[in-house]
């Protein structure tokens, strides 16, 4: 299999991406497979079926918070 030329274009998101392929973090960086399953059916649930959003209480706002904090915590287990 041929490697692409020098300077050849390898399409468009390669060209708008800043950083190498091998060096892109994700979002699901440390959470297992499971977790992001139950996860994403929990916030689909809330936001179809959920109480209503408030301007204190808004349970998707809680859910991607308590997400981020969970990548926050895997990332410094891992360092």
């Amino acid at each position: 299999m041929k490697t692409w030329p020098e300077g050849a274009d390898t399409g468009a998101g390669h060209r708008d991406r800043k950083e190498g392929p091998m060096k892109a973090t994700s979002h699901n960086e440390g959470l297992s497979l499971w977790y992001r399953f139950g996860w994403r059916v929990r916030y689909i649930l809330v936001n179809v079926f959920g109480p209503a959003q408030l301007a204190d209480h808004d349970p998707s706002t809680e859910l991607r918070q308590e997400r981020q904090a969970k990548v926050e915590q895997a990332r410094r287990s891992r360092s």
